[in-house]
């Protein structure tokens, strides 16, 4: 009778350590797949920013609009540009606001609009009014900061 008891009690160590190694598969399975997935998600995120910056470092001179707008200036090499550039682009091409990119590593905007503008650091905005007069102006990547110059350049329409 001992005999018996103990080896029901050996099978059913044994079912607990299958069925917790079972569940460890599981649990790594699908930190697997979740690591894939963020690192999938991280890529495209990066090739995102990548294709974006080569097509505006493809435009050579940006012209400035004196009009209503929201002047974005930054450099494709500057990480804090880079940080806050996908929801400018965002804001300027899903929302239809008006807002002006101006790459300075392009040489022509660069020699151009750095002494026009007094830009001494990047990313820099600037809000014009109506008359295409500068109202405003603000560096940084505080996309707080940033919303409400957008905000302002949206009333203007």
């Amino acid at each position: 009778m001992f005999k018996k008891n103990r080896s029901v009690v050996l099978q059913n160590n044994q079912t607990k350590k299958i069925d917790k190694a079972i569940k460890n598969r599981n649990l790594i399975k699908r930190l697997a797949i979740i690591a894939g997935l963020f690192l999938l998600l991280l890529a495209g995120y990066g090739g995102v920013i990548h294709h974006v910056n080569s097509v505006e470092n493809s435009k050579r001179a940006v012209f400035i609009q004196k009009k209503p707008s929201l002047i974005f200036f930054y450099k494709d090499d500057c990480k804090y540009c880079n940080k806050i550039f996908i929801n400018i682009l965002a804001e300027k091409e899903m929302n239809k606001v008006n807002i002006q990119l101006v790459n300075l590593n392009s040489k022509y905007n660069h020699d151009r609009y750095k002494g026009e503008y007094l830009i001494s650091a990047v990313p820099s905005f600037v809000l014009l009014n109506k008359d295409g007069k500068e109202t405003e102006r603000y560096v940084g990547s505080d996309m707080s900061k940033i919303q409400k110059l957008i905000d302002q350049v949206k009333e203007m329409k």
